[in-house]
């Protein structure tokens, strides 16, 4: 049975020859006569007390929800490129929304089936968060 390392434990030369048979001879000049596992360098760092403050306050964020319904349904990733494009004059055309960013906003996208070809439409729903 493999005996596994703890975080913390050190390996010696001949074990690191072992487990390494194929390594250079600088490979174990360099890492000298001990070597310490990879986290014990993390185990040594305090954990965080408290969240850093804010530079500046965040601007108002929204979602954008587009409901397609259509006769044949897509699935929901061949629609992403065009409602990008709607987002984009939402912006732009409308000034609707300020920006498009991550901080700003954040989407959904579903596909609905239409039964009727009156009933093909797209609905976009901006919401305030």
């Amino acid at each position: 049975m493999k005996r596994r390392l703890k975080m913390t434990e050190q390996i010696d030369i001949q074990t690191l020859k072992r487990l390494f048979p194929n390594a250079t001879k600088s490979t174990f000049q360099a890492n000298d006569t001990r070597v310490h596992t990879s986290f014990s360098k993390h185990l040594a760092r305090p954990a965080l007390e408290r969240i850093a403050p804010r530079k500046d306050a965040s601007g108002p964020r929204f979602e954008i929800r587009f409901r397609i319904y259509a006769i044949r349904p897509c699935d929901w990733i061949n629609y992403a490129i065009g409602c990008k494009i709607i987002e984009d004059f939402l912006i732009g055309c409308f000034g609707i929304l300020d920006d498009d960013s991550w901080r700003t906003v954040q989407g959904s996208i579903s596909s609905q089936k239409a039964h009727t070809k009156a009933e093909e439409r797209l609905e976009v729903e901006i919401v305030s968060l």
